[in-house]
């Protein structure tokens, strides 16, 4: 697309490029022998629209996201009977432990 769509274009602003580019699409690149697939991208994606599932009638919550940021030497703490250390964590097991580095 950098290379075959957007040289010796000028674009008046986002909107102006997004219609140039759907043009583009419906008119040249979707419509051409795709060289590796050896189909073009129309006749893939009418074969892919009868197998896809309808979306939900519900569209999901995403008002809320939770996002979990890791530092970048993250530490656990490994509790034993005798002791309590603290090293970086290699592996976490299935049940959610931590395995530390010996």
């Amino acid at each position: 697309m950098a290379t075959s769509f957007e040289p010796g274009r000028s674009f008046i602003n986002h909107h102006d490029f997004q219609d140039q580019l759907d043009d583009w699409f419906d008119t040249r690149a979707n419509r051409r022998l795709h060289r590796t697939l050896r189909r073009r991208p129309l006749e893939l994606l009418a074969e892919e629209l009868e197998v896809m599932r309808p979306l939900p009638e519900r569209t999901p919550k995403t008002e809320r996201r939770w996002v979990l940021r890791v530092p970048p030497d993250p530490h656990v703490d490994r509790r034993d009977a005798t002791a309590r250390r603290s090293g970086p964590c290699d592996t976490v097991e299935a049940s959610g432990r931590a395995a530390l580095a010996q």
